[in-house]
């Protein structure tokens, strides 16, 4: 049977704690050790808040005693396991267990690299699947409006040259490719990706590229071309001289009068619209021996 404390027993306790209302529910000696191991066990659990004067230790053991105590705190201050924090927040053991899900091959490489990057910045697999799942929409769009809009250039050039659309870009690569276009402008009209009003103003740019030579655009047929530019004729005239074997040089060669024409039109190619020097004379009084 629990021991009851006298009437007055806190009259016998020390004034500054005798009115505390921590003893207003105890009445017996069994509540009153009750109360004392309960705090005592309290006291061990407790973690004490360092002041805004603590030395660093002091902070440091509190951050430590923290997690400790509080295994599911995420501490990401200072001396924080940002590694460990990462990974709790969800990212992968490693950049290669990220999910990917359905990547365009285009972008295979890049999403590969980005991974490796996302892992070492602590990016989770949820927040990492949201960037690519952006990525790839937005590719997929960009993609979508591409292909539309390539659908409507052809049906432009299909109504502006008919049947003869194929021949009409094939001359335009032909030029592009002589006159020194990049390779990806190239390939755009080769492909029928360029608009009618591009069309029309290398058909301008064609006209206007004629010397008493061959004209820009035509092929033979064997695969060269019968135009050149002064740089080109330039060189083949240089072959020409440099071969002695060439029919050029030899009057009984059935091919003899042939060359001697080709040589007139690589001359003519070669020094439209420029003064003829010297050498271009020379070049000019061969070419007429024949």
């Amino acid at each position: 049977m629990p021991l009851e404390l006298p009437d007055g027993w806190r009259d016998q306790l020390p004034e500054d704690i005798k009115t505390n209302g921590v003893f207003d529910d105890i009445k017996s000696i069994d509540q009153m050790a009750k109360m004392i191991v309960n705090s005592r066990q309290l006291q061990t659990k407790q973690i004490s808040i360092p002041g805004s004067d603590a030395s660093a230790e002091a902070k440091s053991t509190f951050y430590k005693d923290l997690q400790t105590k509080v295994p599911d705190l995420v501490y990401v201050g200072e001396g924080a396991d940002m590694s460990t924090v990462y990974d709790r927040m969800g990212r992968p053991g490693s950049s290669s267990e990220y999910n990917l899900g359905d990547v365009p091959d285009p972008l295979k490489d890049n999403f590969s690299n980005l991974a490796g990057k996302a892992h070492e910045l602590g990016i989770s697999n949820k927040q990492f699947k949201g960037i690519t799942d952006m990525i790839v929409g937005d590719y997929t769009k960009s993609a979508d409006l591409h292909a539309g809009r390539v659908d409507e250039l052809g049906k432009a050039l299909d109504k502006e040259y008919g049947e003869a659309r194929g021949e009409k870009l094939k001359t335009a690569t032909n030029f592009a490719k002589q006159i020194g276009f990049d390779d990806t402008f190239v390939a755009a009209i080769s492909d029928g990706e360029v608009s009618v009003d591009n069309m029309k103003a290398l058909e301008k740019v064609m006209g206007g590229y004629k010397s008493s030579g061959p004209n820009i655009g035509d092929e033979d047929g064997a695969g060269g071309f019968t135009h050149l530019t002064p740089d080109q004729a330039e060189l083949a005239l240089s072959e020409i001289e440099k071969n002695k074997e060439h029919p050029y040089w030899d009057n009984s060669s059935s091919a003899h009068t042939a060359a001697v024409k080709n040589y007139v039109e690589l001359v003519r190619a070669a020094e439209a619209g420029k003064e003829l020097s010297e050498t271009d004379k020379f070049r000019e009084a061969l070419a007429g021996r024949g």
